[in-house]
């Protein structure tokens, strides 16, 4: 039996050259582009906090003040600071009165809101603005805490400081 000569020819490059090109990407995706960081502009923003339907006692005995430290509770990083004394309004829902055909707004009893002014320093990012790996946009819920209440709240107004 007669052995052939192996002959090196223009589809074997053509297959070792896509083969080399995927191998590159792969490297490039999983290894070079995770150490790539974005550097965001940092803003002092302040934004309004609504914390809705909280137990009317519980809120008498809510020991927030100007001046009281907000954290992330997820991993206890501090974001910000409390920049104004909070806000407590009676909740008000929506019903139907069936006798007028109108909608109605009455109080909720035993139900406050509570309006928290927070300011942070922040990165504006393309998802918002980012503090302490929690995320501010207007309408966005937000969990957080204050001392030693821990809420979910929603950011009602957002506005650049600095």
């Amino acid at each position: 039996m007669e052995k052939k000569k192996f002959r090196f020819n223009i589809i074997d490059a053509i297959i070792l050259l896509v083969i080399l090109a995927a191998i590159a990407l792969l490297v490039y995706v999983f290894v070079i582009s995770d150490k790539t960081v974005e550097e965001y502009d940092k803003y002092q923003i302040e934004c309004v906090m609504e914390v809705t339907r909280i137990n009317e006692n519980l809120a008498g005995e809510l020991e927030i003040g100007e001046g009281s430290n907000v954290y992330n509770p997820a991993n206890n990083k501090l974001i910000g600071k409390v920049v104004a004394e909070p806000e407590f309004k009676n909740t008000i829902t929506t019903a139907f009165d069936e006798s007028t055909g109108q909608e109605i707004y009455p109080e909720v009893e035993g139900l406050k809101d509570i309006f928290i002014t927070v300011r942070v320093e922040a990165e504006k990012t393309e998802w918002g603005y980012s503090a302490g790996d929690l995320y501010f946009v207007v309408n966005s819920s937000a969990r957080f805490r204050v001392g030693d209440f821990e809420c979910n709240a929603t950011c009602l107004d957002l506005k650049v400081v600095e």
